[in-house]
């Protein structure tokens, strides 16, 4: 049985890891065999075929239940595992001993990719699977039906086809436009229906305010991967879930932009390999994988997804009032992560750019902002404390180790006292 899961998130690393293990990054460590993604905690068909189908995928299929050969630490990686509802009970049923290991992403731009996918599904079909830039392969109404996987993408598909087609090519402005305008209304709809959640059951789990639990696999399947953009970015709600049956001393988030940059990429690694009780350099290691090409890559990065997008990130319009609606979660994530020291000392230190930083400069000028305050005389409330300092306590610090998040916190602190100064 594995002795490690990486859990998620989704469009956090995780191809860009298992890509960086399969290739013998680490010769301690033995990935599963087959597909990347077993899904055996998260899908019920897959967890109703049993633990001997499940240790298979190691062992080969004449695999013994109990049974393990080989002296390599295995583990596997499956990003459905972090925020499907039953994936953490389940995993600790049957390996409760497991180092679980979490790549947590900027929120919105993990939701903006997750997005992307369905999106390019919606208006490609099966030309999503076969070319990294599938809607160029778009050229008309006879390929939207060739390449349809249903009749209601097919329709949907078609409906773009209509308002953005010029020719044999469909216009790089229109389907941005049309990308925008459905990730806006999908978001408001979440967060109203979320909210809504908020209000009627306070004390339970969203999870079960939303029903996920209950769902059958295919609709199960369906919310998460179509209507679960901002709930899957709610970070809190997931690890929580987790450490209800496992102990923050198997626990381990690392930043998922400390695995795509070029400068923190082996630091995440020896993190990574130190948590799970390896050496982290020497003979068993090989270094010249972390900046190998990966076959998927456009850029000559290690990275598993080469997709061409046409919206690489959300404009500060949209993304705003997501990171500002995500202020409350993110506090509470910070808090989980700064309690139980689930982040790795090696890169608390560190940027996104690899460089040391013991303050994200979004939270300097918070600082500097507060000190100035200080000074004036402003911001003080009845007891003769300063509400920056409030504030500078609960966001401004990199308490958490991740530097999107002390960023994320900085602007939180630094939006709430711009209130605080209009009122």
């Amino acid at each position: 049985m594995p002795s490690w899961l990486v859990v998620g998130t989704q469009k956090g690393g995780t191809s860009s890891l298992h890509y960086m293990l399969k290739s013998n990054w680490h010769a301690d460590i033995h990935i599963n065999q087959g597909e990347k993604e077993i899904h055996y905690f998260s899908f019920d068909d897959n967890y109703a075929k049993g633990a001997t189908v499940y240790q298979q995928r190691w062992d080969g299929p004449n695999a013994t239940l109990g049974v393990c050969t080989g002296y390599r630490k295995r583990g596997e990686i499956s990003a459905t595992y972090l925020d499907y509802p039953k994936a953490a009970e389940r995993a600790f049923a049957l390996v409760p001993q497991a180092k679980i290991v979490l790549l947590l992403r900027e929120p919105i731009s993990r939701l903006v990719s997750s997005f992307n996918m369905r999106w390019q599904i919606e208006i490609c079909g099966k030309l999503t699977w076969t070319r990294p830039d599938c809607f160029r392969g778009v050229t008309s109404r006879e390929v939207i039906r060739e390449n349809a996987v249903g009749p209601f993408q097919r329709a949907a598909a078609l409906k773009v086809w209509t308002k953005c087609a010029d020719g044999k090519v469909l216009k790089p402005e229109c389907l941005r436009a049309d990308f925008l305008a459905k990730l806006r209304n999908r978001s408001l709809t979440e967060m109203g229906t979320i909210d809504d959640c908020a209000r009627r059951m306070p004390a339970e789990p969203l999870t079960t305010c939303l029903g996920y639990r209950t769902l059958s696999q295919k609709k199960l399947y369906k919310a998460m991967e179509d209507h679960a953009y901002i709930y899957r970015s709610i970070y809190v709600e997931h690890l929580q879930s987790w450490l209800r049956f496992y102990p923050p001393s198997q626990l381990l988030v690392l930043p998922s932009e400390s695995l795509f940059a070029d400068a923190t990429r082996a630091a995440a690694m020896a993190a990574f390999a130190t948590f799970l009780g390896l050496p982290a350099t020497g003979v068993a290691v090989d270094p010249k994988v972390l900046s190998a090409p990966s076959p998927a890559a456009t850029d000559g990065s290690p990275h598993e997804n080469g997709r061409a997008y046409v919206v690489g990130e959300a404009p500060e319009d949209l993304a705003a009032p997501l990171r500002a609606w995500l202020c409350p979660k993110n506090r509470l994530l910070d808090k989980l992560l700064a309690r139980h020291q689930l982040t790795a000392n090696e890169l608390r230190e560190l940027s996104d750019d690899g460089t040391s930083s013991n303050l994200e400069p979004a939270a300097a000028a918070v600082e500097e902002d507060q000190s100035s305050q200080v000074r004036s005389g402003e911001g003080r409330t009845g007891r003769g404390r300063s509400l920056a300092a409030d504030d500078k306590g609960s966001d401004a610090q990199a308490s958490g180790g991740l530097p999107w998040l002390s960023r994320a916190l900085a602007e939180c602190t630094m939006t709430s006292m711009s209130k605080q100064r209009k009122q």
